[in-house]
């Protein structure tokens, strides 16, 4: 017995010996991390720091660190895959480039992390450099950014890209004043996000504020152009449009706030299908709280915008802006749009507007239509919605095109 009790304290030694070495042994196989400092960036200096940064992203770090403080920059940051800007510190760019850039924008890179600090470009009036573009990037994380200083293009693109996270990132004071197009010949992209031919993804709880275009600019804070793709809990204050989804499948835009918008609060068109828009908040949007629109021609490729579902939305004070005063004078104000356009184009078709509250609280009114529909749309449904305070009709049908081939009328 007394052989027994020994041996089986031996193996209990021998097993307590082996897990204690086994968790001494470090993970060789596990990523190190690394700051920027280790390759020689120092913060709150007059020294540029670009070479150190790119230096530790290049060195198989992983997520590198950004400790609190600015660094100084002059050109564009590329981050490979597996990599990535984590930390309190402020990148300050101090010339007229993209700030952050994916390694390989030809091939593809995977697993890109920028998560905490803050891009501070110095500001360009119609610069075309967005804040970061993550290009053809398979699983990309952005998060908790602050992005300023930009002009003419957007603060966050992902471009040809799939399975992203987009959220808590605050993008702020946006301007241009460039009449018409811009020089590369795009005359309606200052977005503060732009989700560009990318897929599978969420655009979430980011804050977007201060968004100014010159005439014939447009600005979006959040601009979507792909499939599947969900955009929520979103603040969106003083833009041109809140949110935009164009030529785009299965989106869903949901528990968004949009207030102070000097165009059309939340849109979607350009040949979108399936999509819902459901349960946001819109106030004091200029030309309708939300807009379904066709928008494409069927020359130009694109099919019908169809299948859009409006529901549960709360709309708040159309067209608080007098008409008069506003570069858009002729466009019927209203809580929710169905714009066809010209009958040329594809209609809009299937849509449904349902259980939305739509209220115009000043007076006089000067939301001119709760819903208001043109002649090119197909088998629309309009059901249970709440209509307060529409100056002219809650609902209207017309039955003639708002647009003919040269002119648009006013209604």
């Amino acid at each position: 017995m007394m052989f027994a009790r020994t041996q089986k304290h031996i193996w209990r030694t021998v097993i307590a010996a082996f897990a204690m070495s086994v968790l001494a042994v470090p993970a060789a196989h596990a990523s190190p991390s690394c700051s920027v400092t280790s390759h020689g960036a120092i913060a709150d200096d007059s020294i540029d720091d670009t070479a150190a940064i790119q230096a530790s992203l290049s060195s198989g770090c992983g997520v590198v660190s950004l400790p609190k403080g600015t660094y100084i920059v002059s050109d564009t940051l590329r981050v490979p895959s597996g990599g990535g800007i984590k930390g309190s510190g402020t990148l300050r760019q101090t010339a007229d480039v993209v700030t952050i850039l994916n390694a390989d924008t030809v091939n593809g890179d995977s697993d890109i992390t920028l998560d905490g600090f803050k891009i501070a470009k110095d500001f360009v009036n119609n610069s075309l450099a967005d804040g970061l573009r993550l290009e053809r990037v398979n699983g990309a994380t952005v998060k908790g950014l602050e992005i300023t200083g930009i002009s003419a293009r957007s603060g966050i693109e992902l471009l040809r890209s799939s399975d992203f996270t987009i959220t808590r990132n605050h993008l702020h004071g946006y301007s241009a004043d460039q009449t018409g197009a811009l020089a590369d010949g795009d005359p309606i992209s200052i977005d503060s996000i732009y989700v560009r031919l990318s897929s599978g993804g969420t655009v979430s709880h980011n804050r977007i504020e201060d968004m100014v275009g010159g005439p014939g600019l447009q600005s979006d804070g959040i601009f979507v152009t792909g499939d599947d793709v969900v955009v929520e809990y979103n603040v969106i204050r003083n833009v041109g449009e809140a949110v935009d989804v164009g030529a785009a499948d299965n989106v869903t835009v949901r528990y968004n706030r949009a207030t102070d918008i000097s165009g059309w609060g939340l849109k979607i068109g350009n040949g979108s299908s399936n999509s819902v828009i459901t349960r946001n908040y819109v106030e004091r949007a200029q030309l309708a709280g939300i807009v379904v629109f066709n928008g494409a021609s069927t020359i130009a490729g694109n099919g019908p915008t169809e299948n859009i579902e409006v529901s549960f939305n709360t709309i708040l004070n159309t067209g608080s802006q007098d008409k008069t005063t506003h570069a858009i004078p002729f466009i019927p104000r209203a809580g929710i749009s169905l714009h066809g356009y010209l009958s040329a184009w594809a209609p809009v078709a299937n849509s449904v507007v349902k259980n939305n509250v739509i209220i115009d609280t000043y007076r006089p009114h000067r939301m001119e239509y709760g819903i208001w529909e043109d002649l090119n749309n197909v088998d629309s449904t309009i059901s249970n919605n709440v209509i307060i305070g529409a100056a002219k009709q809650q609902i209207r049908d017309d039955v003639t095109p708002w647009c003919t081939d040269s002119t648009c009328e006013e209604y």
